[in-house]
């Protein structure tokens, strides 16, 4: 399916009529469907003083793509600090011109597709990120972009106010919000959006940023111990859940989240649960617009999916915070009671509900969640 020929590097005006000769012979014989030229650079720049070879080059490259009735690629480099390759009128009569180039972010190189031109087509994605994966080549991708926000509602099981109340209700895909004190064991507000969720018949999958599987599977464990669940309810929600452990600082934005897709198309869970997110707010604290809308797309193609979105983190800075509040349907803040942080308090906002719950109501309402699963099971 592929045919290589290598010309000579070094061209001349007196060989441009030799390699027109040359391509059009091996169009007719090999019949091609697409044509790339690698690279269009030394031909063109060297016939670049003189017009009429130069027009007669670029007037064969357009009818080329005609008779091929497929796609010429022209690749040329791009010179350091220019916006332009210095093709001259070629750059201006391509019906698509892309501009492959690497940045450096936190490290990492990002590299990046910009797309300047698509002829008859509306742009509205300027550049794609992409990288050069083993095995794999070439993977894009493409930001999520929604213009149309819609929901999809599904039944669940939900707790009702700090009078532990459990209410079975249709409701749209919810976006909740967890936050702590950084010092906080993790594991408890963790089991707690496990135990919500596994009660509505849910499969969760967890997104772990800092823990391995392993061990964040054995902090589970050890907390539902702790609150009195026995092996049948320990075997129940961990049946139900689906744990995966990202490094964020190994990759770009749209790198991991679209690793993050990939996992839950891979899973096919009914609620994503992000375990400790407080990560990105050092990680993304330059570039925090770009993060947050990426973000926010990310949690709207979930949504709109009727998957239900669980995000917790420790409390880093006020900024970090608003804006993972102001993206949740539902928050849950636990807040320290005194200047030790020996106690706490739980403030809860959920869509028309606002309570407060004492750290040991809190608790309360695990110790209940584990009771009314033993039940269940019987």
């Amino acid at each position: 399916m592929l045919k290589f020929v290598k010309f000579p590097l070094s061209v001349s005006e007196q060989v441009v009529q030799q390699f027109v000769d040359d391509i059009s012979r091996l169009v007719l014989d090999f019949n091609p469907r697409v044509v790339v030229v690698d690279s269009a650079t030394p031909l063109l720049e060297v016939v670049k003083e003189n017009t009429k070879i130069r027009s007669y080059l670029q007037n064969f490259f357009w009818e080329l793509q005609k008779i091929i009735n497929g796609v010429v690629v022209l690749v040329a480099e791009m010179p350091l600090g220019h916006e332009y390759a210095g093709l001259g009128g070629i750059e201006f009569v391509a019906d698509a011109v892309l501009i492959l180039k690497h940045r450096i972010n936190r490290g990492l190189i990002e590299r990046v597709m910009e797309i300047r031109k698509i002829r008859g087509r509306e742009l509205t994605v300027a550049e794609i990120l992409f990288s050069i994966r083993s095995g794999m080549g070439i993977v894009f991708y493409p930001p999520i972009v929604l213009s149309e926000i819609r929901s999809v509602k599904k039944k669940r099981t939900i707790i009702h106010g700090k009078e532990f109340k459990l209410y079975e209700m249709e409701t749209p895909s919810l976006i909740m919000y967890i936050e702590y004190p950084p010092e906080l064991t993790l594991s408890i507000p963790l089991i707690y959006v496990v135990l919500n969720h596994v009660l509505s018949n849910g499969k969760v999958l967890i997104i772990d940023y800092r823990c391995s599987e392993e061990q964040l599977r054995d902090y589970i464990k050890d907390a539902l111990k702790l609150y009195g669940a026995d092996d049948k309810v320990i075997d129940y929600v961990l049946s139900n859940v689906v744990i995966r452990s990202i490094n964020p600082t190994a990759y770009s934005t749209p790198e991991g989240i679209a690793d993050e897709l990939s996992i839950i198309e891979e899973v096919k869970p009914d609620v994503v649960v992000f375990h400790d997110v407080a990560i990105f707010a050092p990680l993304f604290a330059k570039e925090l617009e770009n993060f947050v809308s990426q973000l926010y797309n990310e949690l709207l193609y979930l949504t709109q999916r009727g998957i239900d979105v669980t995000r917790l983190g420790g409390r880093v800075n006020p900024q970090f915070s608003s804006v993972n509040k102001m993206l949740a349907d539902h928050v849950v803040d636990i807040m320290c009671a005194d200047s030790l942080c020996s106690k706490y308090i739980v403030n809860v906002a959920a869509r028309g509900r606002r309570y407060a719950l004492e750290w040991e109501e809190f608790e309360d309402h695990i110790k209940k969640m584990i009771g009314y699963m033993k039940q269940k099971l019987g």
